[in-house]
């Protein structure tokens, strides 16, 4: 069994949250500003009153509820104009939040809503069901802290009245999450130069030589001492999108070997399987980490599932690609798919610093059927990392004072 979060990781993704965190002095810098000038958005805002607002809500919702119900009321008013000019809402901090949400295609919004009632989840999904005729329910935690959790779309007109439900405890903005992606100017020349070692593709890979892959892979170097090719592994990662790119698409990935999948690819004729592909503006990380992955172990079964649609679909996708039982999509999707491994390079902002959240939770179950799990420990190492020097301490002398 193994279960590999890196120091680095945890504390990495810990200050991403300071990173995004760090936007809200900014944010708060506007709406005094704007307060200051007289602006007539932030004027409007006084109109929402407090009791127009639930308490309950998260991640900045509470400023994007306030500013469509100012709206309203001035609409209500027979004002048309939009006040200020932020993107349709009366503060920047408003339009900041909204910048950052995860919506669909129906502009409604992602939330995570926390559940109030023990050991009765099934009659609270029917109370949000029956009450709130936008929502629609994404992804599911029946058991998360004894009540249960769930990520839904949801019209913003509609917030309101579901955080004042009695099975709701509260609703949380889904922030849209970072990938640890890494951009570089220009062209990467492969990893070694001419056909030293056997290429499979389009390039070699450099993980293939900066992991010392070449080492123990006779694929790549027929004198190795022993032949780790991937042989009966599936192996399975986890970014934003797959194939949502309409250029250099994966199929042409598949042709180019740099995919396994084609009848002619001379290592791997076992197409990716794909869980859940992202349906917003992806970049199409995942596709290359698992171009990646098949030139570091060209003979495994490779899949992929999105970890962007909110926290909970995040962990239950993890679960998924591990084959844990209740998890799992149809078996057209599915395809028999049970990962020996699964690696992510995804950071929620607000994933918590030191105890399992949502996405932990995901993690623990995977790692206790005995899958390998691994998380990006980021490209942020002297911007968004804490680095210190180790100050030992003799054990059992009571000096922690001095770490």
């Amino acid at each position: 069994m193994c279960y590999a979060f890196a120091a680095s990781a945890v504390i990495g993704q810990g200050n991403m949250k300071f990173k995004s965190s760090s936007r809200l002095p900014r944010i708060i810098a506007r709406a005094i500003q704007a307060t200051l000038l007289g602006s007539v958005g932030a004027a409007l805002v006084a109109i929402a009153s407090a009791d127009s607002v639930p308490q309950n809500l998260g991640n900045g919702l509470g400023k994007l509820v306030e500013s469509n119900l100012a709206l309203k009321s001035q609409a209500k008013k027979g004002q048309t104009k939009t006040p200020g000019a932020y993107n349709g809402y009366t503060t920047q901090q408003a339009a900041d939040y909204a910048s950052m949400a995860l919506t669909d295609d129906l502009s409604r919004l992602m939330v995570r809503i926390n559940l109030t009632r023990r050991d009765k989840f099934q009659d609270s999904i029917a109370e949000l069901q029956s009450r709130i005729p936008s929502l629609t329910i994404t992804s599911v935690d029946k058991t998360y802290r004894g009540v249960g959790v769930l990520d839904a779309y949801v019209s913003i007109d509609d917030v309101p009245v579901l955080a004042k439900l009695s099975s709701v405890r509260s609703v949380i903005l889904e922030i849209k999450p970072i990938t640890q992606r890494q951009l570089v100017g220009g062209p990467i020349v492969d990893a070694t130069v001419g056909e030293v070692l056997t290429r499979i593709g389009t390039a070699f890979d450099q993980g293939v030589t900066q992991h010392r892959v070449d080492q123990f892979n006779q694929y790549y170097n027929p004198s190795a001492s022993q032949d780790y090719e991937g042989t009966g592994m599936s192996i399975a990662c986890m970014s934003d999108s797959y194939n949502n790119r309409t250029s250099n698409t994966a199929a042409t990935d598949v042709t180019n070997f740099d995919l396994p999948g084609s009848a002619s690819n001379p290592v791997n004729t076992q197409p990716v399987v794909v869980l859940q592909d992202y349906s917003g503006t992806g970049t199409d990380e995942g596709r290359g980490m698992a171009q990646i992955m098949h030139k570091m172990a060209p003979k495994a079964r490779i899949g992929f599932a999105t970890a962007f649609f909110g926290t909970v679909g995040f962990a239950n996708n993890i679960r998924a690609l591990a084959g844990l039982n209740g998890f799992t999509y149809p078996n057209a999707t599915q395809q028999g798919f049970a990962a020996d491994v699964v690696c992510d390079d995804v950071s929620y902002v607000d994933e918590p610093y030191y105890q399992d959240g949502i996405i932990g939770r995901g993690v623990n179950d995977v790692s206790a059927a005995g899958v390998c799990y691994f998380s990006s420990a980021g490209n942020n190492l002297g911007i968004n990392g804490y680095v210190s020097d180790v100050r030992p301490v003799a054990n059992g002398s009571g000096r922690t004072s001095e770490t």
